[in-house]
């Protein structure tokens, strides 16, 4: 069995592990080959992920993890009989880098960003949507980006009637003879 992978430091680490599981399976007896195949098979995946990991992390530490939090730090969304309002945190955006629009009664925030040097480039995206209830303005619809990076859209209600409560008879389904 001959496994394909790119790197040539996996390859390596990945044959001597193939070679090690066959030699451990030719030395055993059957039946104890097919207790020890999950045990065998786990610890040698652990090894591998170990090595993996080691041969990606340096790249890993000096990464910019803010990106994988974008947009989740703080989010609210209010939706009460006066308005319906949505909050994010924008704040590793400039306000030329996000767009704001509706598509029908679907809100849509994006932003974008592009950072590039002589030695790297950087690309951080974010999209997140909702649905505008029925009942919404959309008209009415306004933006506000403070100062510290929340961006708040915002849409009052129309000003329908609210549904009454109204009680609903329960019948008794006709009996089949």
């Amino acid at each position: 069995m001959q496994l394909l992978v790119s790197c040539p430091i996996i390859q390596d680490v990945t044959a001597l592990h193939y070679s090690d599981f066959v030699q451990s399976i030719n030395n055993r007896p059957m039946a104890l080959d097919l207790w020890h195949v999950p045990c065998t098979m786990n610890r040698l995946m652990n090894e591998y992920m170990r090595d993996f990991d080691r041969s990606v992390f340096p790249y890993w530490r000096e990464a910019d993890h803010s990106i994988l939090h974008v947009g989740n730090e703080t989010q609210q969304v209010v939706n009460d009989d006066k308005k319906f309002a949505v909050s994010l945190d924008v704040s590793q955006f400039r306000p030329e880098e996000l767009n704001v629009h509706l598509d029908g009664r679907v809100l849509t925030i994006e932003g974008k960003q592009e950072h590039k040097t002589e030695n790297s480039s950087m690309h951080r995206t974010f999209i997140r949507k909702w649905t505008v209830p029925e009942d919404v303005d959309l008209e009415a619809v306004r933006t506000q980006l403070s100062d510290k990076g929340h961006l708040c859209v915002e849409a009052p209600k129309t000003n329908a009637v609210p549904p009454t409560r109204k009680n609903i008879p329960i019948q008794a389904a006709p009996n089949k003879k």
